[in-house]
């Protein structure tokens, strides 16, 4: 926690926000419920988001923008009965995002930035900036 509260901080002293984005890992994304549900088991998973929120927790705690892709991904995949895992040179589903999966997180990533930016336009100005100062 304290490293990333660091970065955090060193990035706002930067003059730059911060947005931490948690993707999704394979298994949990898988487009068949069924089938995340037996790797679960295999696993011993009882929640495949729970490192995800977590981290999110740990966004608010510390009042930076966080952005979870892992149920995004996931709810993608089930209604395109697709993979936004995996290449067709490999096995399919597993493995790294594939150009669906990167398009679907980069437009939630996009949406993160775009939230972010309305939220700092519709913030009342800072008592030093109104008088002329920057924070």
């Amino acid at each position: 926690m304290s490293l990333l509260a660091t970065i955090v901080r060193e990035t706002r002293e930067g003059g730059a926000d911060f947005l931490l984005a948690v993707v999704s890992e394979s298994r949990q994304a898988h487009p068949d419920p069924e089938t995340r549900a037996e790797l679960a088991e295999q696993l011993g998973l009882t929640d495949y988001f729970y490192y995800e929120d977590r981290v999110l927790d740990l966004a608010n705690r510390l009042d930076f923008e966080g952005v979870g892709l892992s149920r995004v991904i996931r709810k993608s995949a089930e209604e395109r009965q697709e993979c936004l895992h995996g290449f067709d040179n490999a096995q399919p589903c597993y493995g790294h995002w594939n150009e669906l999966g990167h398009a679907v997180a980069g437009e939630e990533i996009a949406d993160a930035i775009c939230r972010l930016e309305t939220r700092k336009s519709l913030a009342p100005p800072s008592p030093l900036r109104q008088l002329g100062f920057s924070d």
